[in-house]
């Protein structure tokens, strides 16, 4: 294994020098909206982005309920993430990428907008952009998108107080200016084996967080009130940048729900909701396309299940027919079958009748430990963006 470090080293060097340069000659441009967040983290995998973007988007809802609120995402692996859509409540899975549907799903009241180029087709879709002042390229896309600019339904603009954009994985995305840079790291393991790609997970190195405003240690976990995460690397990150403000996140389950209750509550009803010891001295079947799969196998097994059998795919798989006709086959031989929300909204329009009160999806949601010091930093934020 060490070898195989010290040869592919020098790729590690590669990948950082063109980085660094490919980030130097953009130059970011300004979103002309009141505030621009960006929610990133130094490796590819699962850090618990999109649970936590769904909280900080109702969070801040909850303060400010007249702020309109757009997440731009690149809506990776999705049909449409070269020519940019709006992420709808009927929209295909496929079509915009898991990440976004579920996040629509979840936070209704924001608008949710995918595009590799992101600012082109914030742009195009959303109901924030002023295409009268907009940015630099407004020439350029309006000769090129005419027909597509400005065909929106947009609010009264009168009735917003905030408009707030959030960039879904935003960290190394420095094509967008933003007022609050926030990065997530896992809090048990936050840099992984330590290297860039390719013979590690990170994107960046901890050099990075230079730029950052605020830091959440995420899949913290809690013990006989006693906040477990790395310590050690937390204080380090404390010593290195003293003005970074940390947080750090739970994961707590909301429950396992099945397809009706997708399919017909606005806020997932109670009724479809089975919580804790759900899953006890029952045959389970869990999968599940993770980039960083552990988090979600442990809160299955921490339910007791008489049996369990973990299927793992890469990250953002696609569950071709056959796959799933496979893991039909294989319930069979459960009682229940639970996968991520993530995975869900990627099978639920294939789910066959005679199973679909096997088949469970989890909801887990973030909780910021900090409550109160969380909840103070946002106001203050936001009414410092409020007219006066």
């Amino acid at each position: 294994m060490v070898f195989i470090l010290f040869l592919f080293y020098p790729l590690s060097v590669l990948y950082q020098v063109i980085f660094y340069f490919n980030q130097k000659r953009k130059k970011p441009i300004n979103l002309l909206v009141d505030l621009t967040i960006s929610v990133g983290n130094l490796s590819v995998g699962g850090t618990g982005k999109t649970p936590f973007t769904i909280h900080l988007t109702k969070l801040i809802k909850s303060i400010s309920s007249k702020s309109q609120i757009s997440i731009l995402s690149r809506g990776y692996g999705s049909k449409l993430s070269k020519a940019g859509a709006r992420v709808e409540i009927d929209s295909l899975c496929d079509q915009v990428g898991d990440e976004p549907f579920m996040i629509k799903n979840q936070v209704k009241q924001a608008e949710v907008i995918i595009g590799s180029n992101r600012i082109e087709s914030f742009q195009k879709f959303s109901i924030l952009a002023d295409v009268s002042k907009s940015y630099e390229y407004k020439d350029s896309l309006e000769k090129k998108n005419n027909s597509n600019i400005n065909q929106k339904n947009s609010p009264d603009q009168s009735k917003i107080t905030n408009k707030i954009v959030i960039l879904d994985d935003g960290f190394q995305h420095i094509a967008i200016a933003r007022d609050i840079d926030i990065v997530l790291v896992d809090g048990m393991r936050p840099l992984e084996n330590g290297f860039t790609l390719p013979i590690g997970k990170l994107r960046e190195t901890e050099n990075a967080l230079k730029r950052a405003d605020l830091l959440i240690f995420t899949r913290c976990k809690r013990i006989d009130n006693q906040l477990l995460c790395n310590t050690i690397w937390q204080k380090h990150i404390h010593e290195k940048f003293p003005k970074l403000k940390i947080f750090h996140a739970l994961e707590t389950k909301l429950g396992y729900f099945h397809k009706d209750a997708w399919m017909n509550s606005t806020e997932l009803d109670q009724n479809h909701l089975y919580g804790k010891g759900f899953l006890e001295d029952k045959n389970v079947l869990a999968f599940c396309g993770l980039g960083s799969p552990s988090s979600f196998f442990q809160a299955i097994q921490d339910e007791k299940p008489k049996e369990l059998e973990m299927i793992e795919y890469k990250d953002h798989y696609s569950f071709p027919d056959r796959e799933l006709e496979g893991l039909f086959r294989r319930l069979q031989n459960f009682d229940i079958l639970v996968c991520t929300e993530k995975d869900f909204v990627k099978i639920i329009s294939r789910i066959k009748t005679e199973f679909q009160n096997r088949i469970f999806f989890l909801r887990i949601q973030t909780e910021i430990v900090e409550e109160s010091e969380w909840l103070t930093f946002w106001k203050s934020v936001l009414d410092s963006k409020n007219p006066k």
